[in-house]
């Protein structure tokens, strides 16, 4: 018997929640590195410290891109925000 590898994507049943999900998962990242700027050092988060409405491993990504964010932003001395979505429909 062979080994089978499965990919497995979970998608919301409807666009709406989806567009939902990426408007909080911008939100949140923006309101992290507006935080940082504001400390001036981006503090140690987990997803605990985060409230918001989606997946835990969806807040560690939004996370790491926060850090991202900043890291742009101490760089350019300019504020970096994410803006868009990308929704396929």
């Amino acid at each position: 018997m062979q080994a089978l590898t499965i990919k497995i994507l979970f998608f919301p049943n409807t666009p709406e929640r989806l567009r939902d999900l990426s408007e909080e998962y911008i939100r949140i990242v923006n309101q992290m590195s507006e935080q940082a700027e504001k400390q001036s050092s981006f503090p140690k988060i987990s997803t605990k410290d985060v409230t918001a409405r989606l997946p835990s491993a969806v807040l560690n990504q939004a996370i790491r891109d926060a850090k991202s964010v900043y890291k742009k932003m101490k760089k350019k001395a300019s504020v970096p925000s994410l803006k868009t979505r990308l929704l396929r429909e």
